[in-house]
């Protein structure tokens, strides 16, 4: 691209390659939680395992006729005890996977936000200059902030999923029979009808599927909304360093846009803000990315100056 000077209007072509490279960025950093993520399928398929082998040795030779019972709920604790032992184990590989393939992605969320600001800076104003900023630095300070938050919310994690076990088996106490349980259990996999029911295998096999399905969605959604708000917070270093090297900078939304993008990030994508400040949707304020869980928005800087050129990138 040519060397723009200060001051002039880009063109339409400059403006829709800014906007494609702007696209871009923000798909690559929605899916920077990827790797993680399937870092965790194996580790979540043994503790699928484990609760089939720990419900079938349950449910083997036991009456489905048979009220479930608070006596009957202690037992199937008993034979569970594997797999909850499982569930807990899920905490120190959760743990690991955030702070080190976790502070990657922000590291790499940094980079894409200094690439950006480089881009805007050359097509705005004519300055090609190279950026004098330490990514390194920044993921440092931001580690202090989110490496509490990872250790944090992987043990939640686990508690959460061993006491969503113990209270979908407790919900039958006294109201249903095991052959009632093990139907509403199976169907948290898909719809099922008593007339598929069969072995003491087969169903301990359907309803761990079914229970793998609902823990693997909170896991994709907790890593989803930890790396989302990991990268906003070393970003949010990262302007103020580059705020060195204009000042005045600002931090702005941008939303991954698409048929997945909810209302509020719609509202929010191409807002800015002071750093430090806040930004407003829908009758609420957000500190920053996240707004909700599963966020797949990003912060990048910007400058007051650009903005008439908001609506031709956004």
């Amino acid at each position: 691209m040519p060397l723009l000077k200060p001051g002039r209007r880009p063109s339409q072509a400059e403006l829709e390659a800014l906007r494609r490279e702007v696209y871009r960025i923000s798909r690559e950093t929605a899916n920077l939680p990827t790797g993680i993520i399937a870092a965790l399928v194996p580790i979540l398929a043994e503790v699928q395992d484990e609760t089939a082998r720990a419900l079938r040795s349950w449910l083997d030779g036991l009456d489905p006729s048979l009220p479930y019972t608070v006596f009957e709920h202690r037992r199937a604790l008993q034979h569970l005890q594997s797999a909850f032992d499982a569930i807990m184990s899920v905490e120190g590989s959760l743990k690991e996977e955030l702070s080190t393939s976790g502070l990657d992605a922000a590291r790499r969320a940094v980079e894409l936000t200094v690439v950006e600001f480089g881009r805007f800076r050359e097509v705005f104003e004519g300055i090609r200059e190279p950026l004098s900023i330490d990514v390194h630095h920044a993921v440092r300070e931001g580690a202090a902030y989110v490496l509490p938050s990872f250790d944090a919310e992987a043990q939640k994690y686990a508690v959460e999923t061993a006491n969503d076990l113990e209270r979908l088996l407790a919900a039958g106490i006294g109201a249903e029979s095991i052959e009632d349980l093990e139907v509403r259990l199976v169907r948290l996999s898909g719809p099922f009808s008593r007339e598929q029911l069969g072995p003491a295998g087969f169903m301990a096999a359907l309803i761990a599927q079914g229970l793998a399905m609902r823990w693997g969605y909170r896991a994709e959604r907790l890593v989803r909304t930890e790396v989302a708000g990991a990268a906003s917070i070393t970003t949010s270093f990262a302007i103020d360093q580059l705020a060195n090297e204009m000042p005045g900078l600002v931090r702005r939304w941008d939303a991954a846009m698409d048929s997945r993008t909810c209302a509020t990030c719609r509202v929010l994508s191409g807002q800015t803000a002071p750093i430090g400040g806040r930004f407003y949707a829908m009758g609420q304020s957000f500190e920053g990315v996240p707004a909700h869980p599963n966020d797949r928005c990003r912060e990048s800087a910007w400058h007051p100056r650009w903005n008439r050129y908001l609506g031709a990138i956004n």
